[in-house]
Formats: C-alpha cells, sequence, structure tokens
C-alpha cells in the first residue's frame, strides 16, 4: 500500500517528464483533415498529439486534486494577466471566420496555459528534466546526423516523420550550383525548429555540466553535446546558429565564473575546445553549404528566394495589422487571412510571417498583443528582481529564435516548448511578491 501511494504521488513527475521527452515527436491523430487547391493545407488540420494525452491527464489529475482544495486566493498582476489572455483567445472565436480552427487553437492555447500551471504544481526535479531534455536533444541530433549524411529523411506515420528527399521540390534544402542539399529535420517538421529544440537542449547540457560527479557522467556529456552541436550544424538554421554561438559563448562564460573545482574547470575548457574543433571540422567539410546559407560570395537561387518571402511576409504582416489592428483576425486564422487576400497563392507558398510578436498581433489585436508584451515584461522584472542572469540570458535566447519563425504559434509542440520555458523561468522566481 506505502508502494502504491508513493508510486501515485511520484506519478505526476515521471508524467511530466514523459511529455517532455515526447515533445520533438510528431506522432498524432488527424482528426480533421483540410484540403486547398487539392493540396493538403497543414494550417487548417486538426490533430490530438501523444504529447497532448499525457498534459490532458495531468491537468485532470490536478483539476481534481484542486476541487477538492478549492480556496480564494488573491490574485496579482501576473494572474489577472494571464487569465486576461485567457478571455481575449476565447473571444477571438466570436469573429474568426474560421470558428472551428479558431476553436482548435483556442483549445491549444488554454492547453499552453494548462502547462504553465502544471509546471508550478508539479514537484519535479530539474536535474532529471534537465537529463531527460539533453537525452532528448541527444538523440534529435543523432537522427539529424543521419538524415543529413544519408539525404534522406524516412516516412513513419508512428514517430510522425514525413518523408523527404533531396529531390522533392517541398523539401527544405540548400542549394549552390546544380547541388541540392537536404537539410536535416529530425522528428520535426522543419529543420528551423529543429535547430531551435537543439538549442534549448544544449542550454541543458550547460546545467549537467555543473553536477557532474564521475567520468561516465562526463562521457555522456561529450556524446550528447556532440551529437546536439552537429544537429544544430546540419539543420543550417541561421537563427539556430545564431541562438548557439550566443549559448555557447554565454555558457563557458558562466560556468568558469560559477564552478570553482579545478578539475571540472579544466574538464569544461576541454569539452568547449572540443566542440569548437568539432564544428570547425565539419564546417569546412561542408564550405559550400555553410558559405551559401551565410549568402558569402554569390547569393543562390533558393537564398534569393527565401529571403524575398520573408521580406514579403512582413508586408503582408503590416497590412493584416493595419486592418484588423483592434481584435485581429482570430486565433488560429491568420494561414486562413492570408489565403483570403491571395487566392492566386499556392498551397505552399501560404506561410504565416516569421516573427510570432507579429502574428500574436495579427490574431488577437493589440489589446491581445499588449497582454502577451505584459505577461513577458513580468517575467523579466522577476529575473531583474533576482539579479539571475543565467535565466535572462536563457529567455533572450528565446526572445531572439521568436523573432525569426513562426512555429513556436503554429507548431503544438513549439508552442507548449514556450509555455514550457516560461512556466520554468516563472517557477523559480514566483515566491519574489511583485506587484
Amino acid at each position: 500500500m506505502n508502494k502504491l501511494l508513493k508510486l501515485s504521488k511520484k506519478l505526476p513527475e515521471y508524467l511530466f517528464y514523459l511529455f517532455v521527452f515526447l515533445l520533438p515527436w510528431q506522432t498524432r491523430w488527424i482528426f480533421h483533415d483540410s484540403f486547398y487547391q487539392g493540396e493538403v493545407f497543414e494550417y487548417w488540420r486538426m490533430s490530438l498529439y501523444s504529447f497532448d494525452i499525457i498534459l490532458i491527464i495531468l491537468l485532470l489529475y490536478y483539476l481534481i486534486a484542486e476541487l477538492k482544495n478549492l480556496t480564494v486566493k488573491k490574485l496579482r498582476i501576473f494572474n489577472i494577466a494571464l487569465l486576461s489572455y485567457c478571455l481575449i483567445v476565447l473571444l477571438s472565436v466570436i469573429w474568426a471566420d474560421e470558428k472551428l480552427i479558431a476553436w482548435y487553437w483556442g483549445v491549444r492555447m488554454f492547453l499552453g496555459c494548462g502547462l504553465f500551471y502544471l509546471i508550478q504544481k508539479i514537484d519535479f526535479s530539474r536535474l532529471r528534466l534537465a537529463i531527460v531534455v539533453v537525452i532528448a536533444g541527444a538523440i534529435q541530433g543523432l537522427l539529424g546526423i543521419w538524415q543529413f549524411l544519408n539525404q534522406n529523411v524516412w516516412q513513419s506515420k508512428w514517430l510522425g516523420m514525413a518523408g523527404q528527399s533531396a529531390r522533392d521540390l517541398g523539401a527544405s534544402v540548400v542549394e549552390f550550383g546544380l547541388e541540392r542539399w537536404l537539410r536535416a529535420y529530425g522528428s520535426w517538421p522543419h529543420p528551423n525548429i529543429y535547430g531551435a529544440f537543439l538549442v534549448l537542449s544544449f542550454i541543458g547540457v550547460i546545467y549537467l555540466v555543473t553536477k557532474i560527479k564521475d567520468k561516465y557522467h562526463q562521457l555522456f556529456l561529450v556524446f550528447s553535446s556532440s551529437f546536439i552541436a552537429l544537429g544544430i550544424l546540419f539543420s543550417y538554421s541561421r537563427a539556430a546558429w545564431l541562438g548557439f554561438g550566443l549559448v555557447f559563448i554565454a555558457g563557458i562564460i558562466w560556468l568558469c565564473k560559477t564552478v570553482k573545482d579545478e578539475w571540472l574547470k579544466k574538464f569544461i575548457k576541454w569539452l568547449w575546445l572540443y566542440l569548437f574543433l568539432l564544428l570547425v571540422l565539419f564546417t569546412l567539410a561542408t564550405w559550400p553549404i555553410v558559405k551559401t546559407r551565410l549568402h558569402l560570395g554569390e547569393t543562390a537561387r533558393l537564398e534569393t528566394t527565401s529571403n524575398m518571402e520573408r521580406a514579403a511576409g512582413y508586408r503582408v504582416a503590416k497590412e493584416i495589422i493595419k486592418d484588423n489592428f483592434l481584435l485581429g483576425v482570430g486565433v488560429g486564422n491568420y494561414a486562413n487571412e492570408l489565403k483570403e487576400r491571395y487566392p492566386d497563392e499556392k498551397v505552399w507558398d501560404i506561410q504565416p510571417v516569421h516573427n510570432i510578436l507579429l502574428i500574436i498581433f495579427g490574431e488577437l489585436g493589440i489589446i491581445g498583443f499588449l497582454i502577451v508584451i505584459l505577461l513577458n515584461c513580468y517575467i523579466v522584472k522577476l529575473l531583474f528582481k533576482k539579479r539571475d542572469w543565467s535565466y535572462l540570458s536563457l529567455l533572450f535566447i528565446v526572445y531572439c529564435l521568436l523573432f525569426f519563425d513562426h512555429f513556436w504559434w503554429t507548431l503544438s509542440s513549439g508552442l507548449y516548448v514556450l509555455w514550457l520555458v516560461m512556466g520554468l523561468v516563472f517557477k523559480e522566481h514566483k515566491e519574489i511578491d511583485i506587484r
């Protein structure tokens, strides 16, 4: 009986680790498919993911527990802002053109808020969580290395992986001359968010370095960091490269200042030198690809097209925000607004702007946008008051990544990763009273 009671208390913690581990895997049941111009329109698809099931179970568990011990708590600025965010998301369904899609993404936004709440409630170990994140990142890194070397992503419905090849016109490739090189995807739907996830995984490596006890821990970190670093390189995501560069430099500075043991300092310096040389070696080995992505020399056709599409995305976002300044187009309806404005565009050319702040503004209007800004300013204020530069650095990295992609808002796992980071930061410092 005691063992069962102990297991029941630990079950939410282990389910939380499982949820984090499953986030990169896009295993899902598509219960509502959608087509446009005879092609699948991903932004109208509705799916139930494996990690959704874990999250819903956890929320139900704590909801029942809270109902038994229901108390009225004083609402603070952050709670009011969070409730206001939920309210504006709910109200936006009313004026959204595609209400079914709005309801679907509205539920996703509520689940994201639920994840934030769960992180505050679950008594988990930061060490175990970091280990889970690093293991997940190492697996993704190894998978990406295999994909790049084989220039192929195999298809698996059970792992949620779509087949990709450098010969496929819709695949994310780097093109120079007559050559096309497939970028690493891991199990993610696009190399950019794959690279961004690995950057966050490497932050877990930095944390685990301070917990080393023996040579087996050292070997684990050497191999896992190698896979993660090479996965970031082979994603050929410029945003991920920028994020990794900042994390790499900040990590060595922070570790050298905080670590006191001389033997551990030597290992850290050796590990960082090893990773630097490893990346230099593979950068030189794939220099034509790296050179193309960095726009060194003559700009390739696909790179020019990509830049033009991103610039066009910003212009369209400006128009959408201007026309829907107060209320927005409704949660989850940004891609639908693009389709309505440009009906002649091919389905694969309908892409939200690569900046989630502009998407939030476009979907939720000025009120929703300001609420999101308030929530983030509150968390940043917490960190400044505690003078926690490590978490501030983490948030700065995340904010940088948000300016370069839309997957943090338009992809379920990307949205959860964002709420996960915010929840972890807030959990560490919520005891500080800021009014």
